[in-house]
């Protein structure tokens, strides 16, 4: 399968930024991103070739790493003598598990119709352009340039940040039930963590926060640095799927073992 066949180039013609419908798609997306933090592309996979990438993930599964644990919404996961005069209510105090899985690109097959969509130019190019970026590449690392995600009934992404500009993600295969991407948009700023108005978000007011329409085959594009998210609980026997690509603005861009151990529970050493 070739990555032209697998996109809805009529709908999205990402092999023709030029074209009227071409900027139109990218000036849409752009406005999206600029507004919550979101851009949702729906049906960007034609049909048939989303069926055999849900396939695919399906069948390496049982090949994922799975970890289940509990961790604060902030990247820095303050010491507990640290926020120890804090009320257990606040933000910072506040812990939340995640039961999740991952599968590592060297899994997908050189076949591999996603990992075909993920090396294609003109994915990057139209990522770059969707972001205002002048340049993107794809990562080099053969290990988490392009990883499947998996949510496994009772399996959640706890309410976290992302540390990167942007995520690129595409949804193979829903859950029967749950699932769900919720996000607080722009719920913090660089000059203000906001803990206050975090601390209402998760004590449940719905007028901090939002859930992503994200359908399969839908591409999406989150910049998540601001906007508090999660994935909820899962349901059902069917696992969610959705694939995770990785950009840098320079080539050659490597994962730390760290970030391999966790995400996979094994390193390029290994």
């Amino acid at each position: 399968m070739t990555a032209e066949s697998i996109v809805d180039l009529d709908r999205y013609p990402i092999t023709d930024l030029a074209s009227p419908l071409g900027r139109r798609v990218v000036a849409e997306g752009r406005a999206a991103l600029a507004g919550d933090g979101l851009a949702l592309l729906p049906g960007f996979i034609r049909a048939g070739a989303l069926k055999e990438m849900a396939a695919e993930a399906q069948a390496l599964v049982p090949q994922a790493h799975r970890r289940d644990e509990w961790y604060g919404i902030y990247a820095y996961d303050p010491d507990e003598a640290e926020i120890a005069h804090l009320p257990p209510e606040d933000a910072r105090r506040r812990r939340f598990r995640t039961r999740m899985a991952g599968i590592g690109y060297d899994r997908l097959p050189q076949a591999s119709p996603t990992r075909a969509l993920y090396e294609w130019p003109a994915l990057t190019r139209f990522i770059a352009a969707l972001t205002a970026e002048p340049q993107l590449y794809t990562c080099a690392d053969p290990l988490a340039s392009c990883v499947i995600s998996v949510l496994e009934p009772g399996g959640m992404h706890a309410w976290h940040y992302d540390q990167n500009e942007f995520v690129v993600s595409l949804l193979l295969q829903s859950a029967e039930r749950g699932g769900a991407f919720e996000y607080a948009p722009n719920i913090r700023s660089e000059e203000d963590e906001n803990y206050e108005g975090v601390a209402r978000m998760l004590d449940g007011d719905a007028a901090l926060k939002k859930t992503g329409a994200i359908m399969p085959g839908c591409l999406a594009l989150f910049r998540g640095r601001r906007s508090l998210h999660r994935v909820t609980e899962v349901e059902g026997s069917r696992p969610r799927l959705i694939a995770l690509f990785s950009y840098d603005r320079k080539p050659g861009m490597m994962f730390r073992p760290e970030v391999h151990l966790r995400a996979l529970g094994r390193t390029l050493a290994a």
